[in-house]
This record gives structure tokens, C-alpha cells and sequence, in this order.
């Protein structure tokens, strides 16, 4: 494996670290192929086969050349920020229509029952 400005023995742990949490997490490791052509960064590139492969539906990524492309074939393209920004935001969304649910409803005859939440 290599990474630009990373020994090789630390590059191969931090691979072989990857793998092993993909296998425990019941996921897996793949070699999409080589499809996509649209930067002109190999890297990117392979990113982006990735992406295709496996039908993703974003990508977060700090690089500048690919968010500067989003959305690629349809797919956006965020900043690890803004991927954290709209995740909090989407988690305080469900969490307010949560808190503004009643607990109990009015049931004729029986008074008050527990929602099923």
C-alpha cells in the first residue's frame, strides 16, 4: 500500500486496522472497477469507482477537486463539516418532533393510554 508521506509499515497497519473493522462489522473488502474517468486525479478516480460500486449516496470527502465537482453523476459531494452539520441537524429534527408528541392520547371509556413510540 502506498500513501504519500507515510512509511510503508504504517500505511499497511492503518490498512490492515480498516479491514479488520469491516470484517467485524459484518462488512467487507472490495475492488470496484476501474470505471470512472471524470478527474484527473487517479485518486479521485478510484474514489469515485467506489462510490459507483457500491451505489453510494454521498460521498464526504476534504478534497478539494471533488466537492468542487458535486454532485458527480448525481451524488453529492460534502465537506466532513457540512456531513456533520446536516447529520446534527437531521438528529435535533427527529428528537423536537419527538419531544412535541404526547405521551398519553384520550381513549373513550379507558382514559388515558401510552403512545407507542
Amino acid at each position: 500500500m502506498t500513501v504519500v508521506g507515510t512509511p510503508k509499515e504504517e500505511a499497511d497497519d492503518y490498512r490492515d486496522i480498516l479491514i479488520e473493522m469491516a470484517e467485524a462489522s459484518d462488512g467487507g473488502i472490495l475492488t470496484p472497477p476501474r470505471t470512472v474517468h471524470d478527474c484527473r486525479d487517479h485518486e479521485d478516480n478510484l474514489v469515485l469507482d467506489l462510490a459507483a460500486e457500491v451505489g453510494a449516496l454521498l460521498i464526504v470527502s476534504e478534497d478539494a477537486a471533488l466537492t468542487g465537482m458535486s454532485p458527480l453523476r448525481g451524488v453529492p459531494v460534502l465537506r466532513a463539516r457540512a456531513f456533520v452539520d446536516r447529520a446534527d441537524a437531521m438528529r435535533r429534527h427527529r428528537r423536537r418532533g419527538q419531544l412535541h408528541r404526547p405521551a398519553f392520547d384520550v381513549d373513550e371509556g379507558r382514559g388515558t393510554v401510552p403512545l407507542d413510540r
